[in-house]
């Protein structure tokens, strides 16, 4: 059966096992309360909130795909629990002067086409067009280099090297960030005239 128009059909659930489907959102989970707790604990417990996160969403992807667990709610989830994560990291770390306004900008095109593309989906009904997309390298490029970035920022008042590496750290996770954008904004384009998924 075809999925005709925003809503769900059979053909959308995975065709795993429920452990493969419930693990990795409950790791997703665990991401989302990882992002509320990080500006919330003292500066020297942030490392291991860090790693953690980034364990998780290694892992839940891993699972749902090696154990057929996968589902577009997961991959939305998945999505959302990382743009929490990112976001929430980022901004405290301009609130507590670790990052300029400047530096921010250039962290997030990735994220800002993102969330254009899928406010974009939402106001034209499209949404099944935006779900269809699959993880692209250079996102995956971005939320690797981003949390490399985030333990470097954590440790730099604890290890001097970290203060001389950041700088590169920030230039190359902002390029990537730049290329997931375009790469992201192709993909929105030559998906344009896609008419199959309006909802009827």
């Amino acid at each position: 059966m075809k999925n005709s128009g925003n809503h769900a059909t059979r053909d959308d659930w995975p065709d795993g096992p429920v452990w493969a489907v419930v693990l990795p959102n409950v790791l997703t989970g665990l991401r989302f309360g990882l992002a509320i707790t990080f500006p919330l604990i003292p500066p020297r417990w942030r490392l291991p909130i860090v790693l953690l996160a980034a364990a998780s969403d290694g892992l839940d992807g891993w699972i749902a795909r090696r154990f057929r667990g996968t589902s577009w709610i997961g991959g939305l989830l998945d999505a959302a629990a990382d743009k929490a994560f990112v976001l929430i990291v980022l901004f405290t770390a301009l609130a507590e002067g670790r990052l300029s306004g400047a530096e921010l900008a250039l962290l997030l095109p990735r994220d800002m086409v993102v969330a254009l593309m899928a406010l974009g989906a939402v106001l034209a009904r499209r949404w099944t067009v935006f779900r269809r997309i699959p993880a692209r390298r250079f996102g995956k490029w971005t939320t690797a280099a981003l949390f490399a970035l985030f333990v470097l920022l954590v440790v730099e008042p604890h290890w001097p090297t970290a203060t001389r590496v950041l700088p590169i750290a920030l230039t190359v996770t902002s390029l990537v960030s730049m290329l997931a954008a375009i790469d992201y904004a192709i993909v929105a384009w030559r998906l344009r005239g896609d008419g199959s998924a309006g909802a009827r």
